[in-house]
C-alpha cells in the first residue's frame, strides 16, 4: 500500500464525512451508491459526482431499500439517456444485477442495445426479457472491457486509479487472433432459418388458445460475456480485471404457435391476436381477411356492462351496437368499417391492422381487447383518425398484395388438393361400402380401367364416373397410371380400406361380447378353391334384448383332430381377451371329432369352462333324421332316384327341357336333389306332387316322338311307367306332406334370433306331427287314386312264385302270412319310413330336452308351487354355481310369479324365456330380479344351430381365381365380417379414420318420442280410450253424422306411428272437448265393442285425473318435437329444447316422474354424442370446460344439427 500524504488524507476525511456513502480503498475513493470509483485529485471531481442526478437517485433508493439500479433505470431521463458512456454503464449494472430489460421504457437505451448489444433484435423482444440480447464484442469507446468467459462485471473488484496503460503488439496479435477464432465459431446466418418440406401435413397445424402456456418461448444460450483486458476512459488507468465463477447458461426453445386447417379457423379474433403473434399466422389472417372475423351478427347483448349514473343511485346497462360498424359521414354516406373485429369469448372489440402489425394503441389492440362501450364511440373515433391506424392499414394492404400474389395462391391451391382427394376417397368407400354389404365380388380379370373385365369395383367407379364430373376427371387424369403413381383406384388401396373396416367391426364385436358378458361358439371348417381348410368362427350372444349371431374370422387349419381344433379356438379367444370361463354353450355338427363326448371338441372346451354346455346343431340334427328315413326302406331309396333321374332327363337337353315346361306351364319344374340341403328335397318333391300329370304328358309326348332318339324315347318311357305305378304317387304324396313340415321347421330353426325353448316346441311339435300320420294312410291313398282312377298296386297284376321254406322248432305250428297290395306297401314301407322319423328324431331331441329341464322352472313359473319352484332353483344352482345364488333366485322367482300372475296373467308373451327377458328389460326391473336376468341372459346366449357358419362359407366364392386364395385370405374375412355386421357400416365408424373430428349422435327428437310413448305404458286407460274412440267412427256413417251434430270439431285423431309425438296430440283433443265427447258416446246406442270400450273408459273415475296429468306436465312435449323438426337450428337452440323438457319432467311430484324421468335420462345418458356436443355448446357460449380440443375445430360445431328429419323429409 503507497503512502498517502497527510494533505491528501485530511481531504478524503473531508469527502467521507461530507458523504457517508463514499469510503477510501488507499487512494482511491469509492462509492458504494454508484459501486464505482472516484478519482481524488481535484475536489470538483468528487464534488460533481456526488451532486450528479444518477448518484442521487441511486443514494436515496439505498435508502428506501429499494434495488439502485432499478431506480436508476425507471427514472432516467431521455437526456441522460443519450450519452452512450451513460448506456454502457447501466448496460453491465442491468447484466451485474441481474434486472431485466423490458423494465426501461427509455427509446434510446433501446437503440443502443441494437446497435452495439445486437443488431437484428426487434423492439418486443427487448422489452420481453434482457436474455433475449446476444452479446457481441462492446463498442470500441466502452469504458468497461468486458472478456467472452466473464459473463457480468464483478462489483466487489478492487479500482486503483493509474495511468493509461496500453497493450504491446503481441498482446495486440493475440486478443485478433482469438477474436478471429470466435467470429468463427459464430453459426452462420442460415443456421437460424429452418428449412420447410414442399408438404404440410395436417398434424403439423395446431390452433392453441391464446394464453400464456401456448405463447412462443424464446431462448438463447448465453455461456459467455467476453471481457477484453481494455482501459477505462474516464475511471481506472490501471488494468481491471474481473471474473465470475460459473458462466450463465440459459436455454429456451421456440415454438411459435401454428394455424390448423384454414377450413376450420375459428372467427373468434381474441383466439390470435396477443403479444406472441408468429409470422405464418399473421400471413394466414391477412388471407382470411378482416371479414372472416367480424362477427356482425353475434348476439352482443351477452357482452353487456353496467354503469352507474353521476347520482349514484340508478345505473344503466350498455351494449356494443352493431351500427359501429357502419361509419356515418357527414354528408350522410356510410362507409363499412371492416378493421373492426369483435371477440365473442373475450366480449371486446379490436382493431384488426393494429393487432397485426403492433400499433402503440392499447385500447382496441391490446390482448383483451376494448369493451367500455360507455366509452366506445369516442375511442372508436380516435383511433381510426389516428396516423397509427393509417399506418396500419397501410402495412395491411401493402401485406394482403404480397400475399395474394404468392401465399394465397399456394394456400388455395393446397386446399383444393386436399378437397378433391377427399372427395375422391369418398366416392371410393362408399364404392367398397356398396360391394362388401352385398356380398358382391370384387376383382376381375384385370385392373385396367375402361377394360370391361376389371371386376365391380373398378366397374362401379366407371359407372359413377358417368354421373359425376369429379369422378370423370379423375379417371381421365388417372387412369392407369401404372406402379409407383397415386391414383386410390388399385387394388391395394382398396384392400387396405377393406382392412380397416374390418377391424374396426371385429373391435366393435368384441367390445360388445365383453360387455354382454356370457356367450356361445359355433365352428365349422370347409375347403376353400386352394384345398385348404377354413375354420369359420361364429359367436353369440344377448345385445338389446336380442341374442345375436356375428361372424369372426375365417381361420386356416392343417388337419382336423379335436386337440388341434380346440387349441385353434382357444388361441384365438385367448387373442381377442375373450375370457373362455364366460361361455355358456357351443354347437357344432354331429361330426365325432367335434361332438365326441369324451376326447371330442366340445369335451376339451369343456375341460377349459365347465359352463360351456354342447347344443348339437338343430339343423344337422334334423337333416340326419330325414337321411335315416330316406334310406331306411328299399322303396324310398328307389323314390329319390327316380326323383334325380327325372331331373337329368329333363335337365340333359334344351328339347326336353321346352317340352316340360310347355306342359306345365305356370308351375313349377321340377328340381335336382341336394345332400346337405333338404328344403332342395322338399322343393323337388313337392313340384313333382304339384305337376304329376303334366310331367307325364310331357315324358309320354317324347316317347311318342319319332324325331327323338330311340334311347331318348325308352327312358322317357321307362321313367314314366316309374312314376305312374301307385307305390310312386303314394310316396310322393307322403313325402310331399312329410317334407313341407320338416322344411318349414328347418327354415325356422336357421334363424339366427331362434332360441332353445322354441327349438325344442319346433322339434317335439314335428315329432307329434309324424306320430299321428301312421294313421292316415287310407287318406293319402284315397287321395292318389281320387286323382288317377284306375291305379293300383303293381303286385296285383303280377305273379310272384312262392318259395317254399323249412320251419325251424321254435317256428311254432302257424303258417306263414304274405302281404300284398295295400298291406304290404303299408307295413313293409309307410311304417318303416314313419318310424325311422320318430325314432331318430326322439333320440337327438332328448338332448334338447335336458338343457330346457335345466331352465324349466322359468317355463313353468305361472304353475309351479312354491315348493317344486324351490327345488328347481337347487338344482340350477348347483349347475350354475359360479354365476347366481340360490337362496337369492329362490326368492326372486317367487317375486316374479306374483308379479306376472297379477300383472300380466292374459299375457301370452311371459309363457317362454325371451318374452320375460323383455318385460324386465322394458319395465326397468331387471335390477329387482339380477339372478334371474342372468340365468335368462345365460339361456338365450346358447347357441341352438350353425347355420351361421354355413351362410359365411358361401363368402369364400368370392374368390374365383386358384392362384388368388392364398394372396387375398384377408381382404375375404374382412369383406364377410363386414357383411355379416352391416349395422356397423352404417354407423360410419370405418369412415372416422378419414374423417377423425365427426361426432356421432342418435337423433334428440327420436330420443323425446320415446320418452313420449313411454306415456302410453303408463296409462293404458288413456291409450285404450285413443284406440277406440278412432274406431268408432270408422265404416259407421251414422255416428259421424251424430258427432258433426253434437261437435263443432273434427274426428278423433287417430295417432301416427311416423309421425312423432302424436300419441299426446291425440289425448289433448278428448281433454280439450271430454265434456261433449262423453255425452255423445252415452247417446250412440250400438253394441259395437269399440263403442262399449269407449263407453267403460269415460265411465271410470282416473280418466279426468288421468288426462289433466298429460294436459298439465306433458303439453311441451310435442311442441319440443316440432321445435326440433325446424331446420337450421344452432346447437344452442337444439339443446336448450332438450334441457327445458328435462327441467319440465323434473317438476313432476308423483310415482309417474320417477317413471318419466328415469326414461328420459335412459334415452339421453344412452347417447353419447349428444353428451360431447354439450361440452362443446358450453365452451361456445363461453363457459370454462376442460376440453382437448382446438378451438378452432369447437367452434365449427355451432350449427351441428343432431336431430334426422332431414332425412325423413327424404322419405315423403
Amino acid at each position: 500500500m503507497p503512502k498517502i500524504s497527510s494533505s491528501h488524507c485530511s481531504k478524503i476525511k473531508y469527502w467521507i464525512e461530507k458523504y457517508p456513502e463514499l469510503k477510501t480503498e488507499g487512494k482511491i475513493i469509492f462509492c458504494t451508491s454508484c459501486n464505482k470509483a472516484i478519482g481524488c485529485e481535484r475536489k470538483s471531481q468528487v464534488d460533481a459526482h456526488c451532486n450528479s442526478t444518477v448518484h442521487q437517485q441511486m443514494t436515496a433508493a439505498k435508502k428506501n431499500k429499494r434495488n439502485p439500479v432499478q431506480m436508476l433505470i425507471l427514472e432516467t431521463t431521455s437526456a441522460m439517456a443519450s450519452r452512450n458512456e451513460f448506456l454502457i454503464d447501466m448496460y453491465y449494472a442491468l447484466v451485474a444485477t441481474n434486472i431485466p430489460f423490458n423494465k426501461l421504457q427509455s427509446t434510446p437505451f433501446k437503440n443502443f442495445l441494437r446497435k452495439y448489444v445486437n443488431q437484428n433484435i426487434p423492439d418486443e423482444t427487448i422489452d420481453n426479457d434482457r436474455r433475449a440480447c446476444v452479446l457481441l464484442p462492446a463498442p470500441p469507446h466502452s469504458r468497461v472491457a468486458v472478456d467472452r468467459n466473464i459473463n457480468v462485471i464483478n462489483t466487489e473488484s478492487k479500482y486503483k486509479m493509474s495511468k493509461r496503460l496500453y497493450p504491446s503488439g503481441s498482446e495486440k496479435r493475440k486478443k485478433a487472433a482469438h477474436q478471429k477464432e470466435l467470429i468463427e465459431t459464430l453459426p452462420k446466418l442460415e443456421s437460424y432459418f429452418t428449412k420447410r418440406e414442399a408438404s404440410i401435413s395436417s398434424h403439423q397445424l395446431t390452433n392453441p388458445p391464446p394464453d400464456e402456456s401456448c405463447r412462443p418461448q424464446i431462448t438463447v444460450n448465453i455461456e459467455s460475456l467476453e471481457s477484453d483486458n481494455a482501459e477505462c476512459d474516464r475511471l481506472c488507468d490501471k488494468k481491471a480485471t474481473t471474473s465470475l465463477t460459473s458462466p450463465t447458461t440459459i436455454i429456451v426453445s421456440i415454438e411459435p404457435q401454428q394455424f390448423s386447417d384454414p377450413e376450420h379457423i375459428s372467427h373468434d379474433p381474441a383466439y390470435y391476436f396477443h403479444e406472441n403473434l408468429t409470422e405464418t399466422n399473421r400471413e394466414m389472417l391477412i388471407c382470411k381477411g378482416p371479414a372472416y372475423f367480424q362477427n356482425k351478427d353475434y348476439d352482443f347483448s351477452e357482452a353487456s356492462r353496467t354503469y352507474k349514473k353521476a347520482n349514484g343511485n340508478k345505473s344503466i346497462t350498455r351494449y356494443f351496437n352493431k351500427a359501429l360498424f357502419i361509419r356515418k359521414l357527414k354528408n350522410n354516406e356510410s362507409v363499412e368499417r371492416k378493421w373492426l373485429l369483435y371477440s365473442p369469448s373475450k366480449k371486446s372489440v379490436f382493431c384488426f391492422s393494429c393487432c397485426l402489425f403492433n400499433s402503440s394503441d392499447i385500447n382496441l389492440c391490446s390482448s383483451s381487447g376494448f369493451n367500455d362501450w360507455k366509452h366506445i364511440n369516442s375511442i372508436i373515433l380516435s383511433h381510426e383518425n389516428s396516423s397509427a391506424h393509417g399506418q396500419s392499414m397501410m402495412t395491411y394492404l401493402a401485406r394482403s398484395k404480397v400475399v395474394g400474389r404468392v401465399d394465397t395462391d399456394l394456400l388455395s391451391q393446397r386446399k383444393k388438393e386436399v378437397n378433391y382427394w377427399r372427395n375422391v376417397l369418398e366416392r371410393i368407400v362408399a364404392v367398397i361400402k356398396f360391394l362388401a354389404s352385398r356380398g358382391l365380388p370384387f376383382r376381375g380379370e384385370n385392373e385396367i380401367v375402361g377394360s370391361p373385365n376389371n371386376g365391380n369395383y373398378l366397374g362401379c367407379v366407371e359407372l359413377l364416373s358417368e354421373f359425376d364430373p369429379l369422378l370423370a376427371h379423375h379417371l381421365k387424369t388417372f387412369r392407369n397410371p401404372g406402379k409407383g403413381n397415386i391414383s386410390y383406384l388399385s387394388a391395394n388401396i382398396c384392400n387396405e380400406f377393406i382392412n380397416v373396416m374390418g377391424k374396426q367391426v371385429l373391435k366393435e364385436i368384441v367390445n360388445e361380447v365383453k360387455l354382454a358378458k356370457y356367450f356361445s361358439i359355433s365352428v365349422d371348417s370347409t375347403p376353400d378353391l386352394s384345398h385348404v381348410d377354413q375354420l369359420t368362427f361364429i359367436i353369440r350372444y344377448v345385445k338389446d334384448c336380442v341374442p345375436v349371431e356375428r361372424f369372426l374370422k375365417f381361420i386356416l387349419i392343417k388337419e382336423h383332430k379335436s386337440e388341434y381344433l380346440s387349441e385353434t379356438i382357444l388361441s384365438f379367444l385367448e387373442k381377442h381377451d375373450i375370457p373362455i370361463k364366460d361361455c355358456r354353450g357351443q354347437s357344432y355338427d354331429n361330426a365325432s371329432n367335434m361332438s365326441g363326448k369324451y376326447t371330442g371338441v366340445q369335451a376339451r372346451i369343456k375341460d377349459k369352462c365347465e359352463f360351456a354346455t354342447f347344443v348339437p346343431c338343430a339343423g344337422h340334427t334334423l337333416n340326419l333324421v330325414g337321411v335315416h328315413a330316406a334310406g331306411c326302406v328299399l322303396e324310398a331309396t328307389k323314390f329319390f332316384d327316380t326323383i334325380q333321374k327325372l331331373y337329368n332327363f329333363f335337365s340333359g337337353s334344351t328339347y326336353r327341357w321346352n317340352k316340360l315346361t310347355e306342359h306345365l306351364g305356370s308351375k313349377k319344374v321340377v328340381k335336382s336333389l341336394s345332400k346337405t340341403r333338404w328344403s332342395a328335397r322338399a322343393d323337388a318333391v313337392s313340384a313333382l306332387h304339384k305337376g304329376h300329370k303334366q310331367i307325364i304328358e310331357a315324358l309320354m309326348s317324347i316317347a311318342k316322338d319319332s324325331e327323338q332318339p330311340r334311347e331318348t324315347r325308352d327312358e322317357a318311357f321307362s321313367v314314366s311307367r316309374k312314376i305312374i305305378n301307385l307305390e310312386f304317387m303314394i310316396l310322393t304324396e307322403i313325402w310331399s306332406f312329410i317334407l313341407e313340415r320338416i322344411d318349414k321347421t328347418s327354415n325356422n330353426l336357421q334363424k339366427k334370433t331362434i332360441t332353445l325353448d322354441v327349438a325344442t316346441n319346433l322339434l317335439t311339435s314335428l315329432d307329434n306331427f309324424i306320430n299321428n300320420l301312421r294313421d292316415k294312410f287310407d287318406d293319402f291313398e284315397s287321395s292318389v287314386k281320387e286323382k288317377n282312377p284306375g291305379t293300383d298296386y303293381k303286385d296285383l297284376f303280377q305273379r310272384t312264385k312262392v318259395r317254399s321254406s323249412r320251419q325251424s322248432f321254435f317256428d311254432g305250428t302257424g303258417s306263414s302270412v304274405r302281404l300284398y297290395g295295400k298291406d304290404k306297401f303299408k307295413v313293409e314301407t309307410f311304417f318303416p319310413i314313419i318310424d325311422a322319423l320318430s325314432v331318430h328324431l326322439k333320440q337327438r331331441l332328448s338332448v334338447y330336452k335336458d338343457i330346457n329341464q335345466r331352465f324349466g322352472l322359468f317355463f313353468n313359473l305361472k304353475t309351479l308351487n312354491s315348493e317344486a319352484l324351490r327345488q328347481c332353483c337347487k338344482e340350477f344352482s348347483k349347475i350354475y354355481y359360479g354365476d347366481v345364488n340360490e337362496a337369492e333366485l329362490e326368492m326372486e322367482c317367487l317375486h316374479l310369479k306374483e308379479y306376472l300372475e297379477h300383472v300380466y296373467s292374459e299375457n301370452e308373451e311371459t309363457d317362454n324365456i325371451l318374452g320375460i327377458y323383455h318385460l324386465l328389460k322394458k319395465n326397468k326391473i331387471e335390477d329387482m330380479f339380477p339372478n334371474v336376468e342372468i340365468a335368462l341372459r345365460i339361456f338365450l346366449s346358447m347357441m341352438v344351430t350353425n347355420c351361421s357358419g354355413e351362410r359365411s362359407f358361401s363368402k369364400l366364392k368370392r374368390i374365383k381365381k386358384y392362384n388368388a386364395t392364398r394372396k387375398i385370405e384377408q381382404f375375404v374375412i374382412d369383406v364377410n365380417r363386414i357383411d355379416a355386421v352391416p349395422y356397423m357400416i352404417k354407423n360410419g365408424g370405418a369412415l372416422k379414420i378419414f374423417y377423425s373430428n365427426m361426432i356421432h349422435t342418435t337423433c334428440v327428437a327420436h330420443g323425446l318420442n320415446h320418452v313420449a310413448e313411454k306415456v302410453r305404458d303408463i296409462f293404458p286407460g288413456i291409450n285404450k280410450l285413443v284406440n277406440n274412440g278412432k274406431k268408432m267412427f270408422l265404416k259407421a256413417p251414422h255416428r259421424i253424422i251424430a258427432f258433426k251434430n253434437c261437435m263443432d270439431s273434427r274426428l278423433p285423431p287417430e295417432p301416427e306411428i311416423t309421425r312423432w309425438g302424436a300419441w299426446l296430440d291425440a289425448t289433448f283433443f278428448y281433454s280439450e272437448n271430454f265434456s261433449k265427447f262423453k255425452e255423445l258416446v252415452f247417446i250412440i246406442e250400438d253394441d259395437a265393442q269399440s263403442v262399449q270400450k269407449v263407453k267403460s273408459i269415460l265411465s271410470t273415475t282416473s280418466i279426468i285425473s288421468d288426462l289433466t296429468f298429460i294436459r298439465s306436465h306433458l303439453s311441451e312435449l310435442p311442441n319440443s318435437i316440432t321445435k326440433l323438426e325446424k331446420q337450421n337450428s344452432t346447437l344452442n337452440y337444439q339443446i336448450n329444447v332438450i334441457e327445458t323438457v328435462r327441467d319440465g319432467l323434473k317438476t313432476i311430484e308423483n310415482e309417474k316422474k320417477q317413471i318419466l324421468y328415469e326414461k328420459f335420462k335412459s334415452v339421453f345418458d344412452k347417447n353419447p354424442g349428444y353428451n360431447i356436443l354439450k361440452l362443446y355448446n358450453n365452451s361456445i357460449n363461453g363457459n370454462d370446460v376442460d376440453l382437448k380440443k382446438d378451438p378452432a375445430i369447437i367452434s365449427c360445431y355451432k350449427q351441428c344439427p343432431i336431430t334426422s328429419v332431414d332425412v325423413e323429409r327424404v322419405f315423403e
